[in-house]
């Protein structure tokens, strides 16, 4: 999405702040000296074809309240919900941008939710529908972070009724909180302040999705976590990872924490499959076939239990 500066220069809105100066989504929703009045806004290839819609929706909004016009060459869902949710969306970002200070949540983790959801989200939802699951009525969510994720896949998959969002890290709660206010009646979640290696996850889940959190828990309690959760899941329900993984070019070969592909292989529960962003999500391939380097965002580990 870019947008032409007074006089002269040109200010490039992308998910995040860069090296290059161009501005996060987030910075261009609370910054007013950013946005010429009488200049338009377009969005860029790659958020079009790889982010969520309710946060293009979201972004479109806060477009048309600084230029009066929607970004150029985008049109608009002719879905009210999917319009109404990115409003809501908006509202919620103007308002963390404005109190990132008393957050807690610095405008860099504030773009890194919003950006990150956004992909994981259009990719998750893409996985879903290109399976063979159970309708998904409960799903948790490991390291939620604000709980964005889930919070998109309500407009997906609207069958839904609670969401169980595991988040041990405190300045995030409030953030949380105030995002998951704004939902549907039908859907009611619960913030459970625990880290993984202590998560009870019951009984009778649908869905559950680790995304960028796995590498965090203690190697020696990785194996117990993951077989914790797939006990929890319902015939047909859908363990995810979504994972960087070790040797991946993103952070080198040196990076102590991440988890190598042959343990994540071992310690996988079911017969796991691997979706790739280069494959539009759509097609399940085996892990081992797949180089290294194109896990993470790129990629999503899925086992589905026997029905």
């Amino acid at each position: 999405m870019r947008i032409p500066a007074w006089p002269a220069a040109r200010l490039t809105l992308q998910p995040r702040d860069d090296a290059h100066g161009r501005t996060s989504f987030v910075r261009a929703a609370i910054d007013e000296s950013l946005w010429p009045q009488s200049h338009k806004a377009m969005f860029g290839a790659s958020a079009l074809s790889n982010r969520h819609c309710v946060t293009l929706e979201a972004i479109a909004d806060i477009v048309m309240r600084h230029t009066g016009e929607p970004p150029q060459q985008y049109s608009r869902t002719n879905t009210d919900n999917v319009r109404d949710t990115g409003r809501i969306l908006a509202e919620w970002l103007r308002e963390m941008a404005r109190t990132s200070a008393q957050t807690r949540i610095s405008l860099k983790q504030l773009s890194y939710f919003f950006a990150s959801g956004s992909q994981r989200a259009y990719a998750i939802a893409t996985v879903l529908n290109h399976i063979a699951h159970r309708p998904i009525k409960r799903m948790s969510d490991v390291g939620t972070g604000v709980g964005m994720i889930p919070w998109l896949l309500r407009t997906d998959f609207p069958e839904i009724s609670h969401f169980e969002l595991f988040e041990p890290e405190p300045k995030f709660h409030p953030a949380l909180d105030l995002l998951w206010t704004q939902r549907d009646p039908a859907h009611s979640y619960t913030l459970t302040r625990a880290r993984a290696e202590q998560a009870d996850f019951g009984t009778g889940n649908d869905l559950i999705i680790f995304c960028q959190c796995s590498y965090l828990v203690a190697r020696e309690e990785r194996p117990a976590v993951l077989k914790r959760a797939w006990g929890s899941l319902n015939p047909g329900g859908v363990l995810l990872v979504n994972e960087v993984m070790k040797n991946a070019s993103v952070f080198g070969t040196s990076h102590p924490d991440l988890i190598d592909r042959n343990e994540m292989m071992a310690i996988m529960p079911g017969n796991h499959r691997i979706f790739l962003k280069q494959s539009g999500w759509k097609k399940a391939e085996d892990i081992r076939r797949v180089p290294a380097w194109i896990s993470g965002s790129r990629s999503m580990l899925v086992s589905v239990r026997d029905a």
